[in-house]
């Protein structure tokens, strides 16, 4: 049972959100700390679209991400959430984006917003839809 406090917090959930229930129980009880923090830095340091099968989620993933390593005490600004998010995409289908955003943040900057706008309409053109797919995860390795 996990007793009343926490069945209030996580009442919102409906039955079959398992994953919603999971992480609403994994937050309550995120522990703040060293180890925390190093294992969520790691975990940023290792986005990468591929594991995320759509640009949308594998975005709400890295703002999660680093929304959590904040909550323990981590320290992470938007441009490194930017270089992070960045890296994580496969290099040679999203070269030319990859490339423009790292020039405009030279030059007069971008927010995660303008970023994120521009790698959502890049992934859109590039499949037709908004999921993101391509042969590449069967390759094995990204470039």
């Amino acid at each position: 049972s996990l007793g009343p406090v926490v069945t209030g917090q996580i009442r919102g959930i409906t039955r079959g959100e398992v994953e919603q229930l999971l992480a609403a129980v994994r937050d309550i009880f995120l522990q703040k700390g060293p180890a925390t923090m190093f294992r969520l830095q790691d975990d940023i340091q290792r986005l990468a679209l591929d594991e995320h099968g759509d640009m949308a989620r594998y975005i709400a993933h890295a703002d999660k991400l680093v929304s959590k390593f904040k909550s323990v005490g981590g320290e992470y600004s938007e441009q490194m959430k930017i270089h992070a998010l960045l890296n994580g995409l496969p290099q040679r289908e999203y070269e030319t984006e990859i490339a423009a955003i790292r020039t405009q943040i030279t030059l007069s900057g971008m927010t995660w917003a303008q970023v994120t706008a521009l790698l959502m309409a890049a992934a859109s053109t590039r499949n037709g839809r908004t999921k993101w797919t391509t042969s590449y995860t069967t390759e094995g390795a990204r470039k």
